[in-house]
């Protein structure tokens, strides 16, 4: 508080300049505004004259009430302050101060500049006796709304306690018959209930709806959050126990929908909590209700085949969930994601339920991927070895790009992404096939075993040989695509070594050196 008397911080800042201007001259300055009256309450001196003094002195006040703000990251906060001694005091939790100043005649319910009466601030504190002293001894309005646009309009002290987790406060507030549990935020519709969904808190939770809390308001104006519900809001946040309490309540709505069609049931399958989605689907949560989000239809099956949730997709009923999702999601998208993402039996089923193995992408950046594509890239053989027994086609090339090394390129098999990442089990099976190309080049103007052996995968390249891949003679691109080096330079590999010699190539231990059809070596740099 002495620090704090100093006369260099007496009386707001004008310019965001003066603000910082004082905190940097001042580097205790932040921390004695925050901290001064948690230090002066744990000292047992909230009975001292010299915090009422202090409270009483204008300059000082305005100097503190506008530091606290800024320090609370309120938007455009120099234009804010307006807090009074009972704010600055209460926010504190000091409760002897609080009765003091109101004996000589402070106002027990002021508004700060943002609209915040001081039970709202001690509600939010979690000052118990606090509370109690402003309500029955002072009469304050217990369902005084913040009243400051856009996020804390409308907000009660009930509201601010069950966010922050005051148990005893909101015990306190639900015991009047003057509170409202379901009062909402003016922009959005966020009630008590669900602030204490997001938050987590269990006990909270319990309390409201003993009180009769709704558990089936919708937010609204809220952006990508419209029509959540509390049960769809502790969904997504993967509160198991919260969920299992909405779920018990007779009244709860499980398949409510909000924006774009999702359900409590959308927001738990996105986000992998299958605690939660089992709890929802023992329920009777409907699990076919398709889902539209930029012109993309989901189910929640489709996210776990996206989000690598395998354990999730067992869930499901699968026959039907297979039929439902292939109705409304593109098969493509479906399979490719299975693919992508190594989940076998879901690749399986698809399959077996009509999806096909030759569909490619149409949208997006990566045009004209194929499942086979992906599942060769990532190393997924069993899901390559289903995908070319179900008819893929191991020649088609992609049109977009994936990104590679900082760089992008067109023009991708099957087979070239397997050399690439020298992956030699998918490399055999796609060897396998009868009508395999070995030497299509990309747009780079590589060829499989090009990537291959400029990558070190030398048992991979030897495969290739094996089946006719080379050079081919072609004639590469220019430096954006690749390095054009050579291959021993790139992977600082001398030992490039013992593939056979085939026709006009020959590779010898410890120097690899093989003669291309048209003379160059994968040495040469021209």
């Amino acid at each position: 508080m002495c620090y704090l008397s100093l006369k260099d911080f007496e009386n707001r800042a004008y310019e965001y300049a003066e603000h910082d201007n004082r905190q940097q001259a001042n580097p205790l300055y932040h921390y004695a505004v925050s901290s001064w009256g948690h230090h002066a309450r744990e000292a047992s001196m909230t009975m001292d004259h010299s915090i009422i003094h202090f409270l009483q002195t204008e300059a000082k006040v305005s100097g503190i009430s506008q530091a606290l703000m800024v320090s609370q990251d309120y938007f455009n906060s120099l234009d804010l302050g307006g807090k009074t001694c009972v704010h600055i005091a209460t926010l504190f939790g000091l409760k002897e101060v609080v009765v003091d100043l109101l004996s000589n005649g402070d106002t027990p319910d002021p508004r700060d500049s943002n609209g915040k009466t001081p039970l709202l601030y001690a509600a939010a504190h979690g000052y118990n006796a606090l509370v109690d002293l402003l309500l029955t001894t002072y009469g304050v309005d217990p369902d005084a709304e913040a009243t400051r646009p856009p996020y804390d309009q409308g907000r009660t002290p009930l509201s601010f306690a069950a966010e922050m987790g005051k148990e005893a406060v909101v015990k306190l507030l639900l015991a009047r018959q003057d509170v409202n549990p379901n009062s909402k935020t003016t922009a959005s519709s966020w009630t008590p209930l669900g602030y204490a969904a997001e938050k987590g808190h269990e006990d909270i939770i319990k309390q409201l709806l003993d009180k009769g809390a709704n558990p089936n308001v919708q937010l609204t104006g809220s952006y990508g959050r419209d029509g959540q519900t509390p049960l769809s809001i502790a969904a997504e946040s993967g509160h198991d126990a919260i969920v299992e309490l909405f779920i018990a309540h007779p009244d709860v709505g499980i398949n409510l929908r909000g924006e774009s069609n999702w359900t409590p049931l959308s927001y738990a399958a996105e986000n992998g909590h299958t605690g939660i989605v089992r709890r929802l689907l023992n329920k009777g949560a409907n699990p076919t209700i398709p889902m539209t989000q930029r012109n993309i239809r989901r189910t929640p099956l489709s996210f776990s085949v996206k989000d690598r949730h395998g354990e999730m997709e067992e869930l499901f009923p699968p026959d039907r969930q297979i039929r439902i999702t292939l109705k409304y999601v593109q098969s493509f998208a479906m399979l490719y994601y299975a693919a992508e993402n190594g989940h076998t039996n879901m690749a399986k089923r698809l399959l077996d339920k009509g999806a096909d193995p030759t569909v490619q992408e149409t949208y997006g950046p990566y045009k004209q991927q194929t499942p086979l594509m992906v599942a060769a890239e990532n190393g997924h053989d069993a899901i390559v070895k289903l995908l070319l027994e179900a008819g893929a086609n191991p020649n088609l090339k992609s049109t977009g790009f994936r990104p590679h090394g900082g760089v992008k390129y067109f023009g991708r098999t099957p087979l070239s992404l397997a050399a690439e990442n020298g992956d030699e089990a998918v490399t055999a099976l796609l060897l396998n096939q009868k009508h395999i190309q070995v030497n299509l080049k990309d747009d780079a103007g590589r060829t499989p075993f090009y990537c291959a052996l400029v990558n070190g995968h030398i048992h991979v390249a030897n495969k290739l040989m094996l089946s006719g891949g080379s050079f081919a003679g072609e004639k590469l691109e220019p430096d954006r695509y690749f390095n054009r080096q050579s291959p021993r330079l790139r992977t600082g590999r001398r030992d490039l070594v013992w593939i056979r010699s085939l026709d006009k190539a020959t590779i010898e231990v410890g120097e690899l050196r093989l003669t291309a059809a048209d003379g160059r070596s994968p040495f040469s740099t021209r």
